[in-house]
């Protein structure tokens, strides 16, 4: 067999070859992995920023398509002569009955243009409220209005000191039977 001295000249041989093909190849190799993995991550994370950006704008541009649309509901109501003027009569105390019927069915009618719309409130100025409710149907009882706590007349004399367009918000939401309503 082989002397003492040419086993240990060997295995020291052997040490330094396998200390070379670790050198020379796996460290590259886990050096180039760990140069990859960061590249790519970072490369990853650009990417998935610019498609949430990409998202979010275009989230914005469907929410603003969509307030654009309520707010033209709201608009045709305001330049409706008709409904103007059964408002008019409604402020003046003329037909009370006849005129918040009629007041109502155009309410209904605008409530069911747009599907999230859930009711339309017209404020008089004493205060005074035609609603339609499109959940419960109700036309006697306001649920956001009173789970809020809005003082209608408070209400009306904000909104009318800008004469501008304004959207609620969701705070004022009601439980009607088993589903919340916002």
């Amino acid at each position: 067999m082989w002397p003492q001295r040419e086993r240990r000249f060997i295995r020291s041989f052997r040490g330094q070859l396998i200390a070379a093909l670790l050198m020379v190849s796996v460290l590259p190799l886990i050096v180039i992995q760990g140069i990859s993995f960061y590249r790519i991550e970072s490369i990853m994370q650009d990417n998935t920023n610019e498609l949430i950006e990409a998202n979010m704008s275009s989230t914005l541009r469907g929410v603003a398509l969509t307030l654009d649309a309520y707010g033209s509901v709201l608009n045709q109501l305001y330049t409706d002569d008709g409904l103007v003027a059964l408002v008019g009569k409604l402020n003046d105390g003329q037909d009370m009955a006849l005129n918040s019927n009629q007041l109502i069915r155009t309410l209904r009618t605008a409530c069911y243009a747009k599907e999230y719309i859930q009711g339309i409130t017209v404020i008089m100025k004493d205060g005074g409220m035609v609603f339609y409710d499109k959940l419960t149907g109700s036309t006697i009882r306001n649920a956001w209005m009173e789970q809020g706590g809005v003082d209608p007349a408070a209400l009306y004399d904000q909104i009318s000191s800008d004469n501008r367009l304004h959207l609620l918000p969701t705070q004022f939401a009601a439980q009607v039977g088993n589903q919340r309503v916002s």
